[in-house]
């Protein structure tokens, strides 16, 4: 068994603060965080920046501010399923369409408009949530129930509390 985190966080910064206010919510990032014993580190796996990518935590630390943490005990085949992925994938670009068509919808959302995300392209890209929603579906065989192309941390930590809740 291995204990892996669900995390949520923040930046000061104005995409971070838009995603807030469109969320109604503390946080606008959510990541994924284990240990390796092999290095004694422990490692941040996320979509932000440019691309996919690891970090360390003192780095992240120094960047984010870290809100919510969930942690969760899985397998240690789900685990080297998790890292395959992560190892697979890490490089895969940010969706910065994506994501302002998350932002476009949810802000017509709020105006009463209903519209699908014009720019949503099937995992060529992701955006935070849409990653570690599907590292929990696919490798942890979590059943969230999502959009995972428009839902995003808020959404995800509401279903992820909801599964722990009962």
């Amino acid at each position: 068994m291995k204990n892996i985190i669900i995390g949520f966080s923040t930046r000061n910064l104005l995409g971070s603060k838009l995603i807030r206010w469109l969320d109604n919510s503390k946080f606008s990032h959510v990541y994924i965080k284990w240990h390796s014993d092999t290095y004694d580190r422990d490692i941040i796996y996320q979509a932000s920046g440019t691309a996919i990518n690891f970090m360390s935590t003192k780095i992240f630390s120094k960047e984010s501010s870290i809100i919510k943490e969930i942690s969760l005990t899985v397998e240690d085949i789900q685990f080297q399923k998790c890292m395959q992925f992560c190892i697979d994938n890490a490089g895969v670009p940010f969706g910065f369409l994506e994501i302002l068509g998350m932002g476009y919808v949810k802000l017509l959302n709020k105006l009463g408009i209903k519209v699908l995300n014009p720019w949503r392209d099937g995992k060529k890209t992701y955006v935070c949530s849409e990653l570690i929603g599907t590292i929990l579906e696919e490798d942890f065989q979590i059943k969230l129930g999502l959009n995972l192309e428009l839902d995003g941390p808020q959404e995800l930590y509401n279903k992820l509390m909801e599964l722990k809740s009962g």
